[in-house]
């Protein structure tokens, strides 16, 4: 009988490999190596690209804030009783032990409580760090009736870089001004408008929602001081999540001009030497008693708007020879679900809007469709069209369309437009604005504003 081997032995043997299985292994080694190289030397390629891409975007990141989030949403402020300089930058040397900065801010669509439309205003001590809160509340809203501030607008009426008037819109449609003018923070309010409690300047119809930034802009007046104008488009969309689709508002929405006729206490305040157009007493405004401009397509060939430009009788001026009962102007946006969920800008005088269409997709529609949309150009003053075509032909040309002017231009353009300046060295510079479309393409128009905005500035945001 063969005796058995060692188990040491066995386990010997059986650990052992062939020629083959070594090669194989081998080969297998080497193309996992060679993948663990390729995958390091991609990573710290990658981790390269995102590190500069990264600084670049902090960059840019930090200059936007500086030129956006400071001066346009908010601004930088001292506080006006401690009667020093202003400075309208967060500059390195900003370490006056008495200076404070002011930041206003909106607390936005979603959020619970009993009362929910009003703004937050915050005083930072330089020097300490040490903040106040200060909340303005407009009473509107309840947890049953929700409502919300998505943007506000600082007014500074007579140039001294100190916030006056603060305008925002809500969700439910109203335009509240918030009034900063006192040197007492704890007196600062919800306007009144001549009643006993927080009341809006403007309510829109069937409550279109506003869920962008109003422009509040200077307008001069045929005879008179000249009228302070908040200017606004209505829509609101909200966002998809993982249950469901966006979903846009419903029914007609509108643009809106509307004049801030409640200017008799900022006319009595000292020192002030920008007085405004100011009527008496108590009135309730609606589209009744404002001026309607209407939209009409030129050419469905060429996907052109023009606007009407009828007159504006305002309220308490000989501007027309009879009815004299205006307070601003409004139209309503001729496509079905059309609206303004971009924030509109202000340049030269020029109303500057993107609305959004939305596109019609289905379940059963295998392809997916983008939002279009109208890139609009009016005058703040009147809501109707300039003199002029704004926006150039494809030679570069201001020419009139069957005999009317350009006003609108279906460039289905996305976020807030942009206005540059370009020429040749030592020429002339001509504006052009700038958009990226729902497409993700860029898109360059020349254009043609009517002039510089006259009147005092009203905020940050109309510096070029």
């Amino acid at each position: 009988m063969r005796p058995m081997p060692h188990p040491a032995h066995r386990r010997q043997a059986q650990q052992g490999f062939s020629l083959l299985e070594t090669f194989i292994g081998i080969t297998i080694g080497l193309f996992i190596l060679a993948g663990l190289i390729t995958v390091f030397s991609t990573t710290l390629r990658v981790f390269s690209e995102q590190s500069s891409m990264s600084r670049w975007q902090d960059n840019e990141r930090t200059a936007m804030q500086m030129l956006t989030t400071v001066i346009e949403h908010a601004g930088y402020y001292y506080n006006p009783q401690t009667q020093l300089k202003a400075t309208a930058f967060p500059t390195q040397n900003l370490t006056l032990d008495t200076t404070q900065v002011i930041q206003f801010i909106a607390p936005g669509q979603v959020i619970t409580g009993d009362t929910i439309s009003g703004i937050f205003i915050v005083l930072v001590d330089a020097s300490s760090g040490a903040t106040t809160v200060y909340y303005l509340d407009t009473g509107s809203g309840s947890g049953s009736a929700k409502n919300g501030i998505s943007y506000v607008t600082p007014a500074d009426l007579d140039g001294d870089h100190i916030t006056d008037y603060v305008y925002a819109g809500d969700i439910n449609g109203n335009v509240w001004r918030f009034d900063l003018t006192s040197v007492d923070p704890n007196s600062w309010i919800a306007s009144k408008f001549g009643r006993s409690v927080a009341t809006p300047l403007f309510s829109t119809p069937n409550s279109q929602p506003i869920s962008t930034k109003p422009v509040v802009a200077i307008v001069p007046a045929k005879s008179g001081n000249p009228r302070v104008i908040v200017s606004f488009g209505t829509g609101k969309k909200t966002p998809q999540t993982t249950s469901s689709a966006s979903a846009y508002a419903s029914g007609t929405q509108s643009l809106y001009g509307v004049w801030d006729w409640d200017m008799g206490s900022w006319n009595t305040k000292t020192k002030t030497n920008a007085p405004m157009n100011t009527l008496t007493g108590t009135v309730t405004l609606s589209t009744s008693n404002l001026q309607v401009q209407t939209v009409s397509v030129i050419s469905t060939a060429t996907s052109l708007r023009t606007v009407s430009n009828t007159a504006i009788c305002w309220q308490g001026s000989s501007d027309c020879g009879s009815n004299n009962t205006r307070y601003g102007w409004y139209l309503n946006l001729p496509t079905s679900s059309e609206q303004v969920i971009y924030s509109p800008v202000l340049y030269q005088g020029a109303l500057i809007v993107n609305t959004t269409i939305p596109a019609n997709n289905t379940p059963l529609n295998c392809g997916s469709d983008l939002d279009s949309g109208w890139t609009m150009a009016i005058s703040i003053g009147s809501g109707g069209s300039f003199a002029q075509s704004f926006f150039a032909d494809s030679t570069g040309k201001f020419v009139n369309y069957a005999g009317t002017v350009v006003s609108g231009m279906q460039l289905a353009a996305v976020g807030s437009p942009s206005v540059v300046t370009a020429g040749p060295t030592g020429g002339s510079r001509s504006p052009y604005l700038v958009s990226q479309t729902s497409s993700g393409t860029g898109d360059v128009h020349k254009i043609n504003p009517p002039g510089g905005t006259t009147g005092a500035r009203i905020t940050w945001q109309q510096i070029r």
